[in-house]
């Protein structure tokens, strides 16, 4: 079992909380994967792929990797030269939530690194953006956010690897897009609030992915990482609750 750190934005983070969001999408990147299982060779990057040829093995791989995984030809190259590309995140994995938050601004020239959460009192302690008033207090990125001060952690149940748009309704839904009450499908901007909205949650996704990562994203199709998980409401490195043992036992023994 591996640990990661994974960002949301405040809408998700409240999908999050609310259990509405249970799958997330990353566009496959040097970052994210595994070269042939492996660290990526020098000098080597994942837009040097000839994507357009590359397709997904289910698995396993010559080296016992249990898939899946992308295989793609490298651009220019002779037949033959293939790359196993394989998503770093797999189903046992951990991964921490990071998401915008704030603190005392006594501590506002305080790197979050230098932060000793021993040392941060109970009234000036972590606030979260998507969720409580900032009071006056300055934002801190989520990329800043501490281990330590993450709230959530994120159980790795499922990883697949397909094109963006093959997202089905259904893994909209997942993805935490909210239905109105008029039926259709929101689109929320962190800061904006309400920006837009669409019939079905397949739309409003796509809208939601280029609000994100900008303008023509979504019709670019990237290959993507698709986790599937359970949100567990504590710190990743706090042990996991055991279950109440009143949902151990079946609903027919107990009646009986």
């Amino acid at each position: 079992m591996s640990v990661h750190s994974i960002l949301f934005k405040g809408p998700m983070v409240r999908a999050l909380l609310d259990g509405t969001k249970t799958q997330t999408r990353r566009a496959l990147s040097r970052s994210n994967t595994l070269w042939n299982g492996g660290s990526w060779p020098f000098g080597r990057a994942f837009d040097d792929l000839n994507r357009h040829r590359a397709w997904v093995d289910g698995g396993p791989s010559p080296s016992g990797h249990p898939g899946p995984y992308l295989k793609a030809p490298w651009a220019g190259e002779e037949e033959g030269s293939w790359a196993r590309i394989y998503p770093k995140v797999q189903p046992g994995d951990h991964l921490w939530v990071r998401e915008t938050w704030s603190i005392s601004s006594i501590y506002d020239g305080c790197r979050p690194r230098d932060l000793n959460p021993e040392r941060v009192p109970l009234w000036c302690g972590i606030r979260y953006a998507a969720t409580q008033e900032r009071l006056g207090i300055k934002d801190r990125a989520a990329i800043h956010m501490p281990r330590w001060a993450s709230r959530l952690t994120l159980e790795v149940t499922e990883v697949r690897v397909e094109r963006l748009q093959d997202i089905s309704e259904a893994d909209a839904i997942a993805e935490g897009v909210a239905q109105r009450r008029d039926g259709w499908f929101a689109v929320i901007d962190e800061r904006r609030g309400l920006t837009g909205a669409a019939p079905d949650a397949r739309s409003a996704y796509a809208m939601l992915w280029d609000r994100i990562n900008g303008a023509g994203a979504w019709d670019a199709n990237p290959w993507v990482a698709v986790y599937g998980f359970t949100v567990q409401r504590r710190n990743v490195d706090q042990p996991k609750p055991d279950p109440d043992p009143a949902d151990c036992f079946d609903i027919e023994e107990v009646a009986s």
